[in-house]
């Protein structure tokens, strides 16, 4: 009996430690980007520190899981999660200004361009 409890425990600890590892791995993930693409062959323009201009096409998502909108430029899809409205944006060549890099960001603002 006293085996069996310990067994128990030992398999409950290896289930308990896979699913932290998972979840770790899987919440490190940042939606807003595509990581299919490589950042450094994305047209940016430099503005201030940790500021950056993407131009492209805003387009509603093709995959809801990553974000709301994404931003089609000449090399590179790129996903944006916003609970502002740019829907008459949809369609149009804008200007995406951020801050961050590609792979973390935050969205500042999107103008037509």
């Amino acid at each position: 009996m006293e085996k069996n409890k310990y067994l128990i425990g030992v398999i409950a600890a290896v289930v308990v430690v896979a699913a932290i590892i998972a979840i770790v791995k899987y919440s490190g993930q940042k939606p807003e980007t595509n990581p299919d693409n490589n950042a450094s062959s994305s047209k940016t323009l430099p503005l201030e520190a940790g500021k950056n201009q993407l131009l492209g096409e805003l387009k509603k998502t093709d995959d809801i899981e990553s974000g709301n909108l994404m931003l089609i430029t000449s090399d590179r899809k790129l996903y944006l999660n916003t609970t502002r409205d740019f829907n008459s944006l949809v369609g149009k060549q804008v200007v995406v200004t951020i801050d961050g890099d590609l792979q973390n960001f935050r969205l500042i603002d999107i103008k037509e361009k």
